[in-house]
């Protein structure tokens, strides 16, 4: 090889001419490989310190082209060539013009000072500046510029390329050598090129697939030229097939089909080509470890760097007076990743006051989402408190007004809490106790107006306003209200003759009506229901205009329906006999066509008397009994959890079954016959109606049995009200032998009632 091959400068970054006598020793590859080499003869200079600028110049101008480049256009040539004079305004001289008028000595003093990217961006900025750079006496200033690289040592150039050629691959930029995509970081020194996975897909040669590629190409030709082991499909990660260059292998092609007539010079060529694979192949790794190392050290580097500038930008941002909190709280203000912030370049006066606006606005901007987020943080803090406090609230109001009372969502939006979450400043104890003391009120006007909205769907008439106060459980006039005033709490609402229906058709009055203030849609207004009402007032004889639904619950009379029995052609004995609220829903669910009016028969207090017997006999009536959905109305033990969609909103226990309810109010509360819907009550979801007894023939084939006549045998409601939720007894008495249980084991001295002593 040549001795002086650190002269050679890579065609790759210049086209410089060379005279015949200097061609004939050029040696290399032609073509577009970057293994292309314009081999310069040095015979005639052997010091790099001789006065030749190596331009080699020796011909007349008019017979070669010039390396320093035209001349730049003036106003005077631009006339002359007819150039359009609009150009010119294009054409202007920067303030480094008259550079190379310098001495060539303090020219590349200066220029030793640059990096080896810095030498390449200046050969891309004219043909003077190119032409010398690229001469041979700028070669000192190539090594020197490796020097000044910090970090790891750049390694010395291999053999078969040029300082300017290294430092064009290792520092002229991130781009494919093919196509020019972006972002291609790894160096394939074995090809001397950076390659994207397009153009490694479309220009490597898979050694066992090189007859397909390269037709009409003596295989032998890939010994004269080094491989990759990183095929295009490979996803960057190396193997152990070979992959070569097309236009290497073409170029290559080309070249030893030149020499094929010289046989000395291709044997030499040979000889020469197979030590330089060798030597490119074994360098590789050496190549690959340092530019591995290199981009850690630099990737450390520049994180350091942009710390120190994200740190002087924040120092800044705190002289000027702005909170640490707004400018380091990533979540918010994302300071770090700004434009003027994530850069390794060093922070100077002239760069703050050019950014500092830019800056300041994210920090700003930053700090109004903190504030915005703050607060909606304190109001969700604040309506925890809320439900908190209005749960508490509720344990102390009578449980048979939950129903009428808004759910904890809707609770915590009144205004007396409204005016705590809006609050700017820390909420104190004194903003609770004023809120809490304005809530009763608050409801209150809550409820008129749901009862308000309520009261106008049905038909028109002249109804009284209701005040709708909430009692307290320890209120002196707790038990009168209880016992006498919620059957008319809500006023007409509370009427049998105000009959609502939801989605599932189901009866809705007075209280369940009352509840449904908690869905999000309200129901209708049933004309059907309130016509069969109406109906089963004229039947008893009443004023429908004055009875609630409470009342005709009170009154517990039983109703067969005359059109079935004209549809149908039964007697009264085979009809089904209805209470009052079953007879609304039977006419509402039923065609017009089949009862076009409804029509009813009340019956006889003794037929009515032995089918609610027989109704306590159902499974469906001991399932009512037997579930969960029990509360006392005389104290907020047992109530609804907080989760439930329901009446209550509060509590340490959930609702429990009817018999553990009676035997509370027995024990605790000394009420020795409790009654329903007024000393305890059954839980109905917001929408749904309590439950009703099951229809019952009037008078069935076979009759069932008076209990004092019947051998049937019985299990005993108190022992499994004393099992709260667990295993229950199963011990099965005939009525003799239950009697005496329970006389005995829990001091009961009264007559046994069926679903309360027993089922």
């Amino acid at each position: 090889m040549n001795n002086d091959v650190d002269d050679i400068m890579d065609g790759d970054l210049t086209e410089l001419e060379i005279s015949e006598s200097e061609s004939s020793t050029s040696e290399g590859v032609d073509g577009e490989s970057d293994f292309e080499m314009d081999r310069i003869s040095t015979s005639d200079s052997s010091s790099e310190d001789e006065d030749s600028d190596f331009e080699v110049e020796t011909k007349p101008p008019a017979k070669r082209r010039k390396v320093d480049g035209p001349k730049l256009k003036t106003k005077t040539n631009l006339k002359s060539t007819g150039t359009p004079k609009a150009k010119a305004a294009t054409q202007k001289q920067g303030r480094l013009q008259n550079m190379l008028t310098m001495p060539l000595d303090v020219l590349f003093e200066l220029f030793s000072n640059l990096t080896p990217g810095d030498l390449v961006n200046l050969t891309r900025t004219s043909k003077n500046l190119r032409a010398v750079l690229m001469s041979r006496k700028s070669i000192s200033v190539w090594r020197a510029a490796r020097a000044q690289v910090p970090g790891l040592e750049v390694p010395e150039p291999p053999e078969d390329m040029s300082e300017p050629a290294w430092a064009q691959l290792l520092y002229g930029g991130a781009v494919c050598s093919e196509c020019g995509a972006k972002n291609i970081h790894k160096i394939d020194f074995a090809l001397r090129r950076r390659l994207c996975t397009k153009c490694m897909k479309q220009c490597l040669v898979y050694a066992s697939s090189f007859r397909n590629k390269c037709p009409g190409l003596d295989p032998s030709v890939m010994e004269y030229l080094p491989y990759t082991n990183t095929g295009g499909w490979a996803h960057g990660h190396a193997s152990s097939s070979r992959f070569y260059m097309k236009s290497d292998l073409l170029a290559m092609g080309k070249k030893l089909a030149e020499l094929a007539q010289d046989k000395k010079a291709m044997k030499e060529f040979r000889k020469e080509r197979i030590l330089l694979v060798d030597a490119i192949m074994q360098d590789c790794a050496g190549y690959t470890k340092w530019a591995t190392e290199a981009a850690n050290l630099r990737s450390s580097t520049v994180a350091d760097l942009k710390k120190k500038r994200y740190d002087d930008v924040v120092q800044r941002l705190l002289n000027a007076g702005y909170e640490k909190v707004d400018i380091t709280n990533s979540q918010y203000t994302r300071l770090r990743a700004q434009p003027g912030v994530d850069s390794d370049k060093e922070l100077t006066d002239q760069v703050w006051k050019h950014i500092r606006g830019k800056i300041e606005a994210v920090v700003i901007n930053g700090r109004a989402e903190r504030l915005k987020d703050q607060h909606e943080r304190a109001v969700w803090s604040r309506r925890a408190d809320a439900v908190k406090r209005y749960n508490k609230f509720c344990q102390l109001i009578l449980p048979a007004q939950w129903a009428y009372m808004p759910n904890t969502d809707q609770a915590v939006g009144l205004t007396c809490f409204q005016e705590v979450y809006d609050k700017e400043a820390d909420v104190t104890s004194a903003d609770w106790t004023s809120a809490m003391q304005k809530l009763p009120q608050c409801l209150s006007e809550w409820m008129k107006k749901k009862h308000e909205e309520y009261i106008a769907m049905l038909p028109p008439a002249n109804f009284p306003s209701m005040t709708m106060a909430l009692n307290v459980l320890s209120g002196p006039s707790a038990d009168v209200v209880r016992r006498e005033k919620m059957a008319s709490y809500a006023g007409a609402l509370e009427l049998a003759l105000s009959v609502f229906t939801t989605d599932n058709h189901r009866a809705l009055f007075g209280r369940d009506t009352c509840n449904t203030w908690k869905l999000p849609s309200p129901p209708t207004f049933s004309l059907r229901g309130a016509s069969a009402v109406l109906s089963l007032f004229k039947t008893l004889a009443m004023n429908a205009n004055l009875v609630t639904a409470t009342a005709l619950d009170h009154l517990n009379r039983r109703f067969v329906c005359l059109a079935c029995a004209q549809k149908d052609h039964k007697s009264i004995d085979n009809l089904t006999a209805y209470s009052w609220r079953e007879c609304v829903e039977h006419y509402m669910q039923t065609e017009n066509s089949d009862h076009p009016s409804p029509q009813w028969r009340v019956l006889e207090p003794r037929q009515t008397a032995d089918i609610i017997l027989r109704e306590k006999r159902l499974p469906s009536s001991m399932k009512k009994d037997s579930t969960r959905n029990w509360l006392c109305n005389h104290c907020g033990q047992y109530s609804a959890d907080a989760d439930a969609n329901g009446w209550v909103f509060n509590s340490s226990n959930s609702l429990q079954t009817r018999n553990t309810v009676v035997h509370h109010l027995r024990t605790v509360h000394h009420i020795a016959a409790p009654v329903d819907d007024v000393d305890l009550l059954y839980h109905v979801e917001p929408g749904d109606r309590r439950p009703i007894a099951e229809p019952v023939l009037v008078n069935p084939r076979q009759t069932v049995p008076q209990p004092a006549q019947s051998t049937t045998q019985f299990r005993c409601a108190h022992c499994r009200a004393a099992a709260n939720g667990g295993s229950a007894s199963t011990r099965l008495f005939k009525l003799d032998g239950l009697k005496n249980h329970v006389q005995a084991k829990h001091k009961i001295n009264r007559a046994l009632e069926p679903g309360i002593d027993y089922y």
